[in-house]
């Protein structure tokens, strides 16, 4: 039996089982609450994200509508764009084989050149807490603050372009 889970508002499973479910292969199905480790995830849809610049002042925004959902992973993307034009932003979460819970949020961005020829750009972060009571929330939070202090500093992104200009 194939256990489908309810939460925040959606079916989830995984997508082999949500395939089965929706081609009709599968053979019997029970939907349970969640009850998995930790929490369900409950980001809002739509996520608005905005900073077009280290300097922006939220007046530019972006609108990522959540599209599919399971248990570990939401993916969101911005809805009207002509294909294969696409932007998405992925929010998961994994637990690695050493027992560590891995978080990731990722943006994904797809263009078209003039020759129609489509190239997708990926920028992410990965958290990686360890099984461990000695890395709080507090630690990871100013690891996230002190990678975004880099990339941004001053309001300028010079160590971003610095970076994609292979400086070490």
């Amino acid at each position: 039996m194939t256990v489908l889970h309810f939460w925040n508002g959606y079916l989830a499973a995984s997508n082999s089982r949500l395939y089965g479910l929706m081609t009709g292969k599968a053979e019997d199905f029970r939907i349970e609450p969640f009850l998995g480790r930790g929490k369900p995830m409950s980001f809002t849809s739509p996520q608005v994200l905005s900073k077009d610049t280290a300097t922006d002042v939220d007046t530019n925004t972006t609108s990522y509508v959540l599209r599919a959902a399971d248990l570990g992973q939401s993916i969101f993307s911005v809805a009207g764009l002509t294909s294969p034009s696409e932007k998405k932003l992925t929010i998961g979460h994994q637990t690695g084989k050493n027992g560590e819970d891995r978080h990731v949020v990722r943006l994904d961005r797809t263009e078209v050149d003039a020759l129609l020829v489509p190239a997708t750009c990926s920028v992410y972060i990965n958290i990686i807490r360890p099984q461990s009571t000695a890395i709080t929330t507090a630690i990871l939070l100013e690891e996230v603050n002190k990678i975004v202090d880099f990339l941004v500093e001053g309001g300028t992104n010079a160590n971003v372009t610095a970076l994609l200009n292979n400086e070490v």
